[in-house]
């Protein structure tokens, strides 16, 4: 499955995202049989059987770090504090540096890093639908993207 949002706007690089549309023309567009809830099944299964615990719902306050500033945790809004090998965050990059907390300066370095990126430029985000229907559409193809005018 192809990775269309590149990290850049298609109006400032168009040619990227002619690209993919050549791609997607020449190697189709490919799914998971099932659905994509069947990747998202499969990595919680092998996941779990290593061990891994996984928490949903559960609202992240702050991002953990032990004395050399690496991430080894989270705080969550209920107080608990999950320790972790890894911390993974799917929050936006400022954000996710705004929530760092603990040991080395981390708090300081997380507001910094979270000033210094705040101003960059970023591509449009995307929101993704991956419809099952009971019908055809003829108005739609397999697989379309819609772009905002700006």
């Amino acid at each position: 499955f192809q990775d269309l949002y590149v990290g850049l706007s298609p109006y400032s690089a168009p040619g990227v995202f002619s690209l993919l549309a050549a791609t997607e023309l020449t190697d189709g567009v490919f799914y998971p049989v099932g659905g994509f809830q069947k990747v998202r099944d499969s990595l919680t299964s092998i996941a779990e059987a290593h061990g891994v615990e996984i928490a949903t719902r559960c609202r992240v306050s702050s991002i953990d770090t032990d004395g050399s500033g690496r991430a080894c945790g989270v705080t969550l809004a209920d107080g608990r504090q999950l320790q972790a090998d890894v911390v993974v965050s799917n929050r936006d990059v400022p954000l996710t540096y705004e929530m760092l907390r603990g040991g080395s300066g981390a708090e300081q370095y997380g507001r910094q890093r979270h000033a210094d990126i705040s101003s960059w430029e970023y591509s449009a985000g995307v929101i993704a639908f991956n419809w099952c229907v009971t019908r055809p559409l003829p108005q739609l193809l397999h697989h379309n993207v819609f772009l905002s005018s700006r």
